[in-house]
């Protein structure tokens, strides 16, 4: 049994040290990134701050009215698409039965099924 216990505390002792290096990495691996997330807010900072400046002024207008021209447009046509996706079933189950009792009432029907597509008479 002590062959085992020594082969035991050597495999938690290289876990252990795998452990350590893992977390070693992973420590480092987050630092460099914090340190690279501070050094680029002082830069996204320092544009800001330059872009707040009145020469720029006509090139946020500009921008602002692309964006309004666009979101304007974007949202007419999904209101139009909706209220014609919402629309058009109804109106073309209408207009098909219109011209099913159309069809019926006349008497060129033959079946009297008034289903627009069954055609009994004509080309065969």
């Amino acid at each position: 049994m002590n062959s085992s216990d020594g082969s035991k505390s050597t495999e938690r002792r290289a876990e252990a040290e795998i452990f350590d290096r893992f977390s070693t990495i992973v420590k480092d691996k987050f630092t460099a990134y914090a340190e690279a997330s501070r050094q680029s807010n002082s830069k996204v900072n320092q544009l800001d701050i330059l872009y707040k400046r009145p020469e720029f002024s006509a090139e946020k207008k500009i921008l602002n009215d692309m964006n309004n021209n666009g979101l304007s447009k974007g949202l007419l046509a999904t209101l139009a698409s909706f209220i014609f996706l919402r629309w058009s079933p109804g109106a073309i189950s209408r207009h098909l039965r219109k011209r099913a009792a159309a069809s019926a009432g006349t008497g060129s029907g033959g079946s009297g099924s008034g289903n627009p597509f069954n055609k009994t008479g004509g080309y065969k």
